[in-house]
């Protein structure tokens, strides 16, 4: 009998893992169709086009037909959609494709984000961290799959048919097994009444925006280090292109070994205190790569940023989801809320790291984005704060995580 949780951690590994065959095939693709590097380009602006309208699309998806219904039909249209990615054309079919992979890769990454959410509430344990390292495992064995690919010299559509046939079959075999959450938990009579109805939208909630600006500091990090921190090792350090690639491996395995540790680690600290020593962690790891003119540095400075990034997102996204059911929904709307301001950062901190770069110098550039991830300290404490506030009952302040000292009673009305 296959779990819940088997099925939730399935989908985030299928993402990941048609996140990996397509990026690490980016060089044929380009090829295929003859595109240059600004061609390419253009083409990868519908990737990032469709991430925003997906992830803008999916909340509302999960409230109105259920996050079963939507998981399920956008796991089958990834596929397609690598497929269709394959084919030969122009960079106009190019384009098109990228925005439907982008589309479906974003309502999926909302959608099971609520499934994971569900979960972690029904099992009593903050388990995001975890699914999170299975979608980095997925990412991993993807990107492998594509190197092997190409060493093998296969063509991008046999190789993107094999990795849609088994993404396909392991739908089939795990799909009825996901969980029913919004629209189809009410349609089963084991909804909160009026909960969805009587909750404020999210964009008027001051939890969900602190939630999600530390999430967007996060996320100019992470884009970052994919888009930049390899040529910063290549141009800044004088390394070799092999030297620097294996920097961003670096980041990358520190990633996916902390975020399979992350579950005690929640457990034992708390959300927002975590949220704030990864935050440390992450400016801490970008300042000693750029403050420290040797390669060791550069490589000490990136594993420590990875280990800070590993858990941003999957703890803050669960914070939102927590939220979102403290008011009576399935996390729909926060989720999808927090998760579109994400992905802004995402996609708008790479080209202004460069603009930046372009004026200065790339280890200034870099030495700003470790400014703007030590925000995240400071919005997920005010979220703390925020979050004690108004769940605590009049005239009391809940202690921080970790500090068990008694508090003082302060009087109705006033500020501690």
């Amino acid at each position: 009998m296959i779990s819940t949780r088997t099925a939730v951690a399935a989908a985030f590994v299928l993402n990941g893992m048609v996140y990996g065959s397509w990026v690490g095939r980016v060089p044929a693709l380009a090829h295929q169709v003859g595109a240059d590097e600004g061609a390419l380009g253009l083409a990868l602006l519908g990737q990032v086009a469709g991430l925003l309208a997906g992830a803008t699309f999916a909340g509302w998806a999960c409230a109105a037909l259920g996050t079963r219904r939507v998981t399920l039909t956008a796991l089958p249209a990834m596929c397609l959609a690598l497929v269709v990615l394959s084919l030969p054309g122009g960079y106009a079919l190019l384009g098109a494709a990228f925005f439907v992979i982008g589309f479906t890769v974003g309502t999926l990454d909302v959608a099971m984000n609520i499934c994971a959410v569900f979960v972690t509430a029904q099992v009593g344990r903050p388990l995001m961290s975890f699914f999170h390292g299975v979608f980095s495992t997925g990412a991993v064995a993807g990107s492998a799959g594509a190197a092997l690919a190409a060493w093998a010299d296969w063509g991008t559509r046999p190789h993107f048919l094999l990795v849609a046939a088994v993404a396909l079959v392991l739908v089939a075999v795990f799909g009825r097994h996901l969980p029913t959450v919004g629209a189809e938990q009410k349609a089963a009579g084991r909804a909160g009444k009026g909960g969805d109805a009587a909750a404020p939208r999210p964009v008027r909630q001051v939890m969900l925006w602190l939630i999600a600006f530390t999430l967007f500091c996060a996320a100019i990090g992470e884009g970052a280090m994919a888009n930049w921190s390899v040529l910063f090792l290549d141009t800044e350090r004088g390394m070799s292109a092999s030297a620097a690639a294996a920097g961003y491996t670096v980041f990358s395995v520190t990633t996916v070994v902390v975020r399979f540790l992350g579950v005690r680690l929640e457990e034992r600290l708390g959300p927002y205190l975590l949220l704030g020593l990864c935050g440390t962690t992450a400016a801490g790891g970008l300042l000693i790569a750029v403050a420290l003119p040797w390669a060791a540095a550069g490589y000490a400075g990136l594993a420590l940023a990875g280990l800070g990034f590993a858990l941003v997102f999957p703890v803050a996204i669960g914070q939102a989801g927590k939220h979102g059911q403290s008011l009576g929904t399935s996390g729909e709307r926060e989720v999808g809320f927090v998760s579109s301001v994400a992905y802004v950062g995402l996609v708008t901190g790479p080209p202004a790291i460069g603009a930046l770069a372009h004026a200065t110098s790339l280890s200034v550039a870099l030495g700003c984005v470790g400014g703007v991830v030590a925000l995240v300290v400071v919005f997920s404490r005010l979220a703390a704060r925020h979050g004690a506030r108004t769940s605590a009952p009049p005239g009391r302040v809940p202690p921080e995580p970790g500090d068990e000292r008694p508090e003082p009673t302060v009087p109705q009305g006033t500020t501690p």
